[in-house]
Order: structure tokens, then sequence, then C-alpha cells
């Protein structure tokens, strides 16, 4: 089948498991099991804590990916362990949780309202709820009133 030396590539796009009733590793396992390649390049989306990732930065690892794990749902690992052959992962930032989204347009609005001369007073009054404020113990950011108002917001 190789006519110019060409290494053999081959693709797939397994989708999610609520598409295809099947775990992407199930998946993954029938084609190595049937193709027998060398290793294997996996591309998932990663959830993302801040709006402001999005896009912008690109995971590489030699040691495989845990799909659905950054939004709490845990799938069958694509490592080396797992699959029999080496996996080298490209995760995206492309998810974001609502919780997050939350959080970041409060923040934003904080500062906006920062800006304006005529509700400096109230920027400066919700930002001091926040968890950067000194009202919160430093070691524990993203306690007290931000946190579960963004999570109320986003999951509620």
């Amino acid at each position: 089948m190789q006519k110019h030396n060409f290494p053999v590539l081959s693709g797939i796009a397994p989708g999610v498991m609520a598409q295809t009733g099947m775990e992407t590793a199930e998946i993954l396992k029938g084609i190595i099991q049937e193709t027998r390649p060398d290793f294997l390049i996996v591309v998932d989306a990663l959830a993302a804590r801040s709006i402001r990732r999005l896009g912008t930065t690109i995971q590489l690892t030699d040691t495989g990916i845990r799909p659905g794990s950054g939004v709490g749902n845990h799938r069958q690992s694509l490592t080396k362990e797992s699959l029999g052959i080496p996996v080298l992962a490209v995760g995206v930032p492309t998810v974001v949780g609502a919780a997050a989204i939350v959080y970041d347009t409060v923040d934003a609005m904080t500062g906006t309202l920062k800006k304006n001369r005529a509700t400096r007073g109230l920027g400066t009054y919700m930002e001091g709820l926040g968890p950067r404020s000194s009202i919160f113990d430093p070691g524990t950011s993203g306690t007290g009133v931000w946190k579960p108002l963004c999570n109320t917001a986003g999951y509620g």
C-alpha cells in the first residue's frame, strides 16, 4: 500500500459516548487490535477555568489523556497502559463551566464600575466582597461570597 515510502496514517473521530453509546477507549482498542499502529495521537477538548483561556493555550503530553475529567465526567483513560501503545495527547481548551463565565463576568463588571467616576464606589465595594479581597484568607482563594454566588448562578 505504500508507494512512496510515506507513513500510513489513519484518522477517526469517535465522538462522545452520548452519541455512540461506546467508550472512546473501547473504540480505539478495537482499531488498535486490527491496525497495529506504532503510536496514537489523540486530540480532546479541555475544560478551562476562565473564558480567557479558550483558544489561547494548547496542552501537549506523551502520557495520554483522561477524557471528561475536567468536567467531572470521568471516562476510561487513553494512555500507554490502557491501550498498549504510546499515546501523544493534544488538549485544546474549548469548554468552560457556567460558574467560570459568571465569575469572569462579575470580575469584568467590577473592573468597569471602578473605572467610571460615578460608579467607582460601587465597584470598589463589590471588589471588596470578592475572593481577592483582604476579608478572605488568601490561602483559600475562591471561598467566601463569589464562588458560591458564581456556582449558584452557573449551576442553579
